[in-house]
C-alpha cells in the first residue's frame, strides 16, 4: 500500500463489526491468501483513510517470488513481523488499564522495531490506535496527556519523543 489505512473486517453472528486487522503505508496485503492457497478474502477491506493502493498480478507474484529467493525472504519476514505485531495488540488486551496497554505497546513496539531510541511512532489516526487497544478514543487521549505530563514521554503529533523505557516497565 503506497499511502492511507485500509481496515480488514469480519461480522460475527450478531452482526457486530470485528476488526481484524489495520493496514498502513508499506503494508502488504493479502499476501496470506497466496501463501495458503486461498483465493477468496476472509474479510471485508474497507477504506479507514484515503488510500492509494498498487496492485500486483498474483500471477506476476508467483513469477517475482520464483525467480528470487531474496523477496520470498524478504516476503516472510515482512509476514513475520507483522505477525508480532498482531500478538502485540492482543497482549495489550491482558492489561486492565489504559496505561497499562499504553505502555505495554510503545515497549513491545520499540522490541520489535529493534529500536531503543527514545522515540516511537504512533498509528496514523488515534482513533485506530485507540480500536487497536480496545479502548475509547477520550479515553487513550485523556491518558496519553497524563502520562505526557506525568514525564513518561513527550507527544509529538504522530510520535512520542523523549520515551522513558525504563519508567514505562515500572507500569507493567
Amino acid at each position: 500500500m503506497v499511502s492511507g489505512i485500509l481496515k480488514a473486517v469480519s461480522y460475527s453472528r450478531d452482526g457486530e463489526e470485528l476488526c481484524n486487522a489495520y493496514f498502513e503505508e508499506e503494508d502488504v496485503f493479502p499476501e496470506f491468501l497466496y501463501l495458503t492457497g486461498n483465493r477468496h478474502y476472509t474479510y471485508l477491506l474497507y477504506v479507514e483513510k484515503r488510500a492509494e493502493v498498487l496492485w500486483i498480478s498474483i500471477f506476476l507474484l508467483e513469477e517475482m517470488l520464483s525467480a528470487d529467493a531474496g523477496l520470498v525472504s524478504a516476503l516472510l519476514y515482512y509476514v513475520s513481523q507483522r505477525g508480532l505485531k498482531n500478538q502485540l495488540y492482543l497482549n495489550c488486551l491482558n492489561y486492565q488499564t489504559v496505561r497499562e496497554r499504553i505502555a505495554y505497546w510503545i515497549m513491545g513496539v520499540r522490541k520489535i522495531e529493534a529500536r531503543q531510541e527514545q522515540e516511537v511512532h504512533m498509528p496514523l489516526s488515534q482513533r485506530i490506535f485507540a480500536n487497536m487497544l480496545h479502548v475509547n478514543r477520550s479515553s487513550l487521549n485523556q491518558e496519553l496527556k497524563q502520562m505526557e505530563r506525568d514525564g513518561y514521554f513527550r507527544l509529538d503529533k504522530e510520535r512520542l519523543l523523549h520515551v522513558e523505557g525504563e519508567r514505562l516497565k515500572e507500569l507493567l
